[in-house]
């Protein structure tokens, strides 16, 4: 049985062996993030790349606005809340801007391409500087939504 004191090792364990079980632990601390990010010991083990997951928000929020035709018009605020400035710009090209209700919207459009060319812009100019992306990227960009994120430093949210 998942528990959050549990369900990230399960988590680790199943993302080598079984995807299907990776994906029941992934939705399990995503629901209980709070629970397992007060009880879980194995949290504070994690590797830096596993708490990158930044992509997974923007799956739960899409998931989230594809269950009810009326969240549909919540996309524009929901999209100036992300940190679409910590997206990789080959997903937000290919998952963010290529979803149905982003594409359709104009307003929400322009504001993943502004964020886009921000990202590409900073990240050549962090590789001249020899500086971390995350490193130079301005206090605005980490809005923290508080009912999923946590602040920059801290667990983005699994």
């Amino acid at each position: 049985m998942l528990t959050p004191e549990n369900c990230i090792g399960i988590m680790l364990i199943a993302r080598d062996y079984y995807s299907r079980l990776e994906e029941g632990a992934r939705c399990f601390v995503m629901r209980n993030f709070l629970q397992v990010s007060q009880q879980s010991d194995e949290l504070l083990e994690l590797l830096p790349e596993e708490l990158q997951t930044n992509e997974v928000v923007w799956d739960g929020i899409l998931r989230w606005v594809d269950h009810d035709e009326n969240r549909k018009g919540n996309i524009v605020k929901l999209t100036k809340n992300d940190r679409l400035g910590l997206l990789n710009p080959k997903f937000v090209l290919e998952n963010v801007r290529a979803h149905p209700c982003v594409a359709g919207n104009d307003e929400c459009c322009a504001i993943i391409m502004d964020a886009h060319k921000y990202l590409l812009g900073l990240e050549m100019t962090t590789q001249k500087e020899g500086k971390s992306l995350i490193e130079s990227l301005p206090d605005h960009v980490f809005r923290m939504r508080s009912y999923l994120l946590l602040e920059e430093g801290q667990i983005t949210g699994l």
